[in-house]
């Protein structure tokens, strides 16, 4: 069956071909490397509520968009959490929870992040939480409880995700800052750990211009890659 006149065939393109290759190989060569990102802990839990979705639709993927965003930009080593999931993350290495305007959550949810907090967590609650349940949750004089006003600017997502990450010791190892001092909107970074004790910085720069970007650390990276 021949293939559609603008559909590229690589088998019939020898130079492509052979670069293709090369590619594979240089990241077979590199494994190592690609797997400590890949493999890397993500000890941050941006908490997802479905409840509060439903209730406010758009506009709290929108400001959870936002914070999954500020948290990428910031190096910070994230996952998503469903919170009907908390009861069921036992030994899952998660040491940060963050929520942003969840006034409606599942029956369970507060009981389970006061267990999570008596056990050392930190749960970092940005704008509302549980506000429209039946018996709103009190956290005030929880240990490892952070609350923050609603701001959506990057800089203020950022900021709680931070404190949150520094109080429960997962900041990164190292920090990528653009020419103004600051993290850049668009630059996405990771850390990742050999064995040795070498630290693998993945950068991505998803902004539409280049960048100049500072690295600072205190750790032996490995040789760069491009």
């Amino acid at each position: 069956m021949s293939s559609a006149p603008n559909e590229l065939d690589i088998a019939s393109d020898m130079p492509l071909l052979l670069q293709s290759g090369r590619t594979a190989a240089k990241i077979r060569s590199h494994s190592e490397y690609y797997r400590a990102v890949a493999d890397r802990q993500t000890p941050i839990a941006l908490l997802y509520s479905s409840k509060s979705r439903q209730l406010f639709g758009d506009s709290y993927i929108d400001a959870l968009r936002q914070l999954y965003m500020s948290a990428l930009f910031s190096g910070a080593p994230i996952q998503l959490l469903d919170e009907r999931q908390l009861a069921s993350r036992k030994d899952s290495g998660l040491k940060a929870i963050v929520s942003i305007n969840c006034p409606l959550t599942e029956q369970d949810t507060p009981a389970e992040i006061r267990k999570f907090c008596a056990a050392g967590g930190i749960f970092a609650q940005i704008g509302d939480f549980g506000t429209g349940n039946q018996a709103p949750p009190r956290f005030d004089k929880m240990s490892g409880y952070q609350k923050s006003p609603l701001k959506l600017d990057a800089a203020s997502l950022e900021r709680a995700i931070l404190c949150a990450a520094q109080s429960a010791g997962v900041r990164p190892s190292l920090d990528v800052t653009g020419s103004s001092g600051g993290h850049t909107q668009g630059v996405e970074w990771h850390v990742g750990e050999l064995k040795d004790g070498r630290a693998v910085l993945y950068i991505c720069n998803y902004s539409n211009r280049e960048q100049t970007l500072t690295v600072k650390t205190q750790k032996q990276l490995v040789d760069a890659l491009s």
